[in-house]
């Protein structure tokens, strides 16, 4: 057995890619809310894998508005379909309702108060290619 592919090997290897990612996160201000994780159903022995359905959302912030408030999310769908070490997904958010109940910080960059506290837009859609780097069994 060689000492690169050593249990131990393998282990500092990925000690020393994780520290510094660690050590150098920054604050996100931008989006009113994160992406939605891989879908990981797809590797677990399905090619494809569907999903719709929606979102609330409480105490939710729109960082580039300054406020907090309740966010609705209408219409989300997830389509991955996977061929071998490959998956490729699809994905959104037809309809979001965000009602604002506090500020927190002033409007950022072209971010602009709404009068009535309501704020509606159309989601994100995203598409993604996920590659498994490791074996079927791990």
């Amino acid at each position: 057995m060689s000492v690169l592919r050593s249990p131990l090997a393998r282990r500092l290897r990925a000690l020393a890619l994780a520290v510094p990612a660690l050590l150098a996160g920054s604050q996100a201000a931008a989006q009113l809310r994160p992406l939605d994780p891989a879908e990981w159903r797809v590797w677990e022995g399905r090619a494809w894998v569907a999903g719709v359905g929606g979102g609330a959302f409480a105490d939710q912030r729109a960082s580039l508005a300054g406020t907090e408030g309740r966010l609705l999310e209408a219409g989300n769908f997830a389509l991955a379909w996977r061929t071998g070490r490959v998956a490729l997904e699809g994905g959104g958010t037809v309809q979001r309702f965000f009602r604002d109940e506090r500020s927190f910080a002033p409007p950022a960059g072209d971010a602009r108060p709404d009068p009535d506290g309501r704020r509606h837009d159309t989601g994100d859609f995203r598409i993604a290619t996920v590659v498994r780097l490791t074996p079927e069994d791990a």
